[in-house]
C-alpha cells in the first residue's frame, strides 16, 4: 500500500487536519472588510515570510509602535480557515490573515470583486514540494512515513495537503491583474 498524507476533504481538496468541512462551512458567510487584508500562498510557500513583512509594514517597521510586539506571528496574523469564523470576527481592524484557501473558496463569492485586499505568493513548486515533503515527515498529524518518491507522486497528483499546486497557484494567475490582487513570487 502506497503511503499517504492524513488530511481532511474539504470541498473535494485535501486540507490540512486543523480544517475540517465544518469548519469551513461556517466560514463561507464571513462578511469582508474593506481593511481586510488575506496572505494567500500553497502551504510550504512562504507564508510565514510573508506575515513577518506584512506585520513590520503595518507597523512601519518600528517595534515601538505595537502593543503586541510580544506576541507570535500568529497571534497577528492568525490562520483564517483553522481559527473559525468566531474568532476570526473578534481580530480587530485592520485585519491581517492567513489563509492557503483556493480563489474559489474565498468567502464572499469572487475575491477580484471584493472589497478585502490579497496578497498572493507563489514559490516554485520544486521548493514547495521538498518543503512539503520535510514538513509531511516531522509533523505527526500528517502521519506520512514514505519515501520521497512515494510523496512526489502524491504532490502531482494533488493528495498532499492543500491539493494541486498547479491548481491552486493557476487559479490565483488568473486574476492576477485584478485591483486588490497582488501577485508576487518567491524565489528560493
Amino acid at each position: 500500500m502506497m503511503a499517504a498524507v492524513t488530511t481532511n476533504i474539504v470541498n473535494g481538496i485535501p486540507f490540512p487536519v486543523l480544517v475540517d468541512q465544518a469548519k469551513y462551512d461556517a466560514l463561507r458567510d464571513f462578511p469582508l472588510r474593506s481593511d481586510d487584508f488575506f496572505l494567500v500562498t500553497h502551504i510550504k510557500s512562504g507564508t510565514t515570510w510573508l506575515q513577518q513583512i506584512s506585520k513590520l509594514v503595518k507597523i512601519k517597521g518600528e517595534k515601538t509602535f505595537i502593543k503586541d510586539e510580544d506576541k507570535h506571528i500568529f497571534e497577528t496574523c492568525p490562520w483564517f480557515e483553522v481559527i473559525g469564523k468566531e474568532a476570526a470576527m473578534s481580530v480587530p481592524s485592520p485585519r491581517l490573515f492567513k489563509t492557503h484557501l483556493p480563489y474559489h473558496m474565498i468567502p464572499g463569492g469572487d475575491p477580484a470583486s471584493s472589497v478585502a485586499k490579497f496578497i498572493y505568493v507563489a514559490r516554485n513548486p520544486k521548493d514547495v514540494a521538498v518543503s512539503l515533503y520535510h514538513h509531511s515527515r516531522l509533523l505527526t498529524h500528517c502521519e506520512f512515513d514514505g519515501d520521497w518518491d512515494c510523496f512526489f507522486e502524491l504532490f502531482m497528483e494533488g493528495k498532499c495537503e492543500m491539493g494541486s499546486w498547479f491548481d491552486h497557484v493557476s487559479d490565483w494567475w488568473k486574476h492576477r491583474d485584478a485591483e486588490n490582487i497582488l501577485f508576487l513570487s518567491m524565489r528560493t
